[in-house]
């Protein structure tokens, strides 16, 4: 076993297929990196005009709209007095007043939440709904402004440091992590035909193999993915400084939302990742099985990630469907909560979820590997009756 594990480790090193996805995460990173430096993501002072414009030009409206709609008007009081927050909170950033910020943040979070559910939002413009959140945005801004009031936390007016990059890290490649370890693993099985010879030089059975593979697949990716993701961070943490590490992260948990510290949602955000890590393995050696083919698993798989971008389910039974545990992002965040109106679909339900499916593949797997091994035994046994 040891010996067959160092060889597929070493095949895995020399795929070009993977030292181009090596290449692929790089570069992944990199652009991140351009973002903050040179496109201001996450700059508090841009995004605050942003939204204060937004504001302005849909407010403008109100006066031409309410003669027509006189029984939106206490709603319409609301929008006003969103605005005035949204004002206080520029001239807050402006004058570097983070408690001030932070007090009118949480203010216009539970104002928003207000409007949400006096269920009036259905019946106001296209215009005036775009510039009030959803319901989950505002009980996630209520949850970091809580955190940050309760510990005196100063604002991060950009992220031009360590623990900034691991903030837009985490935001983009969570949607994104999914494609990335399927393109690592597409050819998991599909390769063995390459090397047909060396692998049946083996005395091992076909399921002893695959398990191999997968747990080194499982391992290779995961800790491909943490070097350089921490390689990154070290050298733009030497370069701009480490930054606030203990910055808070907002995570869903069932029914509520709660902020944790950087460091914190790194740990649970990395354990989630490799978890999918194994999900995935495991998924395209379940594929790899039954087409064949590394093109055929690698576009199954994404027909697979896909489908909650096209469908969405509100349904009991979709929260026992691994495929909204794909987006790492928006489970963490609580969006595929509330997009499928699932509230059981937090971190620790996704991870149970993505493991017990993992244990169905791997049984496919078995069942798939007996039954070949049957169908073999018995073409040699007819073999040899004829023969005889």
């Amino acid at each position: 076993m040891k010996a067959y594990i160092l060889y597929e480790l070493n095949l895995f090193i020399k795929n070009p297929k993977n030292k181009l996805m090596f290449l692929m995460l790089s570069t992944f990173l990199l652009i991140i990196g351009f973002f903050i430096f040179f496109r201001d993501t996450g700059n508090i002072e841009h995004t605050q005009y942003r939204q204060m414009n937004l504001n302005r030009i849909a407010i403008s409206t109100i006066s031409e709209n309410i003669g027509d709609n006189p029984e939106q008007s206490e709603l319409y009081g609301k929008l006003y007095d969103q605005q005035q927050l949204v004002a206080s909170q520029d001239v807050a950033i402006r004058f570097e007043e983070d408690s001030w910020f932070v007090d009118s943040g949480l203010d216009l979070a539970q104002l928003q939440i207000d409007m949400h559910n006096s269920n009036g939002l259905d019946n106001l413009d296209d215009e005036l709904r775009v510039i009030v959140p959803s319901l989950h945005q505002a009980e996630t801004n209520q949850a970091f402004l809580a955190y940050m009031d309760e510990e005196s936390f100063p604002l991060l007016r950009n992220r031009e440091h360590a623990a900034g990059f691991l903030i837009t890290f985490f935001d983009s490649f969570g949607v994104s992590s999914f494609v990335f370890l399927l393109l690592f693993t597409c050819s998991i099985l599909s390769t063995d035909r390459v090397h047909k010879s060396m692998v049946e030089g083996y005395p091992l059975s076909y399921e002893q193999k695959t398990a191999s593979k997968v747990m080194i697949y499982t391992i290779a990716c995961f800790v491909t993915m943490v070097l350089l993701t921490v390689s990154f961070t070290g050298i733009i943490g030497v370069i701009s400084g480490a930054g606030p590490l203990d910055y808070p992260m907002v995570m869903y948990q069932t029914n509520q939302y709660r902020a944790v510290p950087l460091s914190s949602y790194t740990l649970r955000y990395g354990f989630y990742i490799l978890v999918l890590a194994m999900h995935v393995s495991t998924l395209s050696a379940l594929l790899n099985t039954l087409t064949k083919n590394m093109y055929a698993t690698l576009f199954s798989g994404l027909i697979l990630f896909v489908i909650p971008f096209l469908v969405q389910v509100e349904n009991p039974l979709w929260r026992w469907i691994p495929l909204h545990y794909y987006q790492v992002s928006s489970v963490l965040s609580g969006e595929s909560a509330y997009l499928t109106g699932q509230s059981q679909m937090a971190y620790g339900y996704g991870i149970v979820v993505l493991l017990l499916w993992s244990a169905v593949f791997a049984a496919i797997i078995y069942l798939y590997g007996q039954l070949v091994s049957i169908d073999n035994d018995n073409d040699s046994r007819n073999l040899a009756r004829y023969s005889g």
